[in-house]
């Protein structure tokens, strides 16, 4: 019995050892972690496997860049921008610079999208004039601008800019996913055997397949502006071509130019009218002949009414001198 009750004192000081030294483990382990020695690293802390691919064309776009300034052709796959121009230009001789305007659109790979041309009228110049809608790629959008003053005098232009990025890649993305809802509509249709499930997904696959046919319609035609840039020019034959000065010029050359641009106002103006005379003399003789004709009616008819006042019996002479008295 001693016996018995020795064993079991042994083995519960035993089973205490035990316990104190697994308590021991247990703290150095946790201060090994917490001075940095543990090898094992935390899950919650471990480093995703992939990390999202940076975009250096945005993040590394210059600002200069970034704040639209394309000068140069400087274009970025991932920019999507429409750039488009309006020119008034003159020119004095207006078959030159027409030629002039077709060989530079065809220097720089682009193509005339529409023209109208005007030919004549009652103007001393002619007054002819063309609208020409142009379109050439976005790399040779500047270096058009910049030769067509070789073509001719440039009244007046204006430049704009239309970023579709964020259009353009909503439509792609809704593109991909109307695919995708393709692609699972026809695995349905293939294992569909009740009628009515057969006809309700053939309809709605016509329904995805229109509206992806119109996203597909929308990306090319924001492909044709990006890569095509759209160019408008008014081109005008003049006598001569408009350089006002500004106000940044001397008052001198400012009155010069004002009494300058007057004077050549009033001789194309007399200029003008006497080729709108030339181009109606028939008229206005016509015209000429019907008022005379008038003017010597209305006399002979006031001449009758005197000569009705007068008292009858009275000679000639006498009439004469009577109406002058009466006048």
């Amino acid at each position: 019995m001693k016996n018995r009750k020795l064993l079991t004192a042994l083995l519960l000081v035993l089973c205490l050892a035990l316990s104190a030294c697994g308590s021991a483990g247990k703290s150095a382990a946790g201060g090994n972690k917490a001075n940095g020695e543990s090898f094992d690293a935390p899950q919650a802390s471990a480093a995703p496997s992939e990390m999202p691919a940076p975009m250096p064309e945005r993040d590394g776009m210059l600002a200069e860049e970034f704040s639209g300034n394309t000068a140069g052709g400087a274009y970025y796959d991932n920019t999507k921008l429409i750039r488009t121009a309006e020119l008034s230009l003159q020119s004095t001789d207006f078959d030159a610079a027409v030629e002039a305007l077709n060989a530079l659109v065809t220097a720089q790979k682009g193509y005339f999208e529409s023209s109208n041309f005007s030919y004549g009228g009652y103007s001393s110049s002619g007054n002819r004039w063309g609208e020409f809608t142009v379109r050439v790629p976005k790399e040779s959008f500047d270096p058009f601008l910049t030769a067509v003053g070789e073509v001719a005098h440039v009244v007046r232009r204006n430049t704009g800019i239309q970023d579709v990025g964020e259009e353009y890649y909503d439509a792609e993305l809704r593109l991909q996913t109307l695919n995708t809802k393709h692609e699972r509509l026809l695995a349905l249709l293939e294992k569909a055997e009740i009628m009515e499930d057969i006809i309700a997904l053939e309809s709605a696959l016509s329904d995805v397949e229109y509206q992806i046919q119109q996203y597909k319609s929308t990306l090319t035609r924001y492909d044709a502006l990006i890569d095509f840039s759209t160019i408008y020019i008014d081109l005008q034959e003049v006598v001569r071509v408009s350089d006002t000065p500004t106000e940044a010029d001397p008052l001198t050359a400012r009155m010069g130019a004002a009494f300058t641009r007057g004077w050549h106002g009033f001789c194309d103006g007399l200029a003008d009218f006497a080729v709108w005379c030339a181009y109606h003399f028939m008229d206005l003789l016509i015209f000429l002949a019907v008022a005379a004709a008038a003017i010597l009616v209305l006399v002979r008819l006031l001449r009758r009414r005197r000569n009705r006042r007068l008292p009858a019996g009275v000679s000639r002479p006498d009439r004469e001198e009577l109406r002058d008295k009466t006048k």
